[in-house]
């Protein structure tokens, strides 16, 4: 959870990165778009138990370490949050929807995010037809 820095007319970024290309590109966009006093708060959910049937470039520790490396040599700490969360029988979309509904307790997120910033697609890569997007976009867009 952030530290609760905010200034007048700052906003709030969720940005959700999963190691593919176009999640990468989320975030370098929003680092190259926010301004002095946006907050960012990187978001990943993973499953636990599946951690050894997956690379080693996509695990979550390794995820992790990315982005907070990427994130610490642009920003002061207080500025972002790193948001990885065991999804556990939960779908990505499920878990996106637990943090953003302001009725979960705890809360996942100090505030509502003004914008939401992630890939058309994730690391399974393009849908065959090119007007589908992946289910945690098409979810987010609703």
């Amino acid at each position: 959870v952030s530290q609760g820095i905010s200034a007048k007319g700052s906003h709030r970024f969720l940005i959700c990165v999963d190691g593919s290309e176009q999640g990468d590109h989320a975030l370098k966009s929003v680092l190259n778009l926010r301004r002095k006093f946006d907050h960012l708060t990187a978001f990943h959910g993973f499953k636990g138990d599946s951690k050894d049937k997956i690379p080693p470039q996509w695990k979550p520790d390794h995820l992790f370490e990315k982005y907070e490396v990427h994130l610490l040599g642009r920003l002061p700490t207080r500025m972002y949050t790193m948001c990885f969360i065991d999804r556990g029988n939960s779908s990505v979309p499920e878990l996106m929807d637990m943090m953003l509904d302001p009725k979960t307790e705890p809360p996942m997120l100090e505030k509502e995010p003004d914008f939401i910033v992630m890939g058309h697609h994730g690391r399974k890569g393009p849908k065959s037809q090119s007007t589908l997007l992946g289910s945690t976009t098409d979810l987010a867009l609703r």
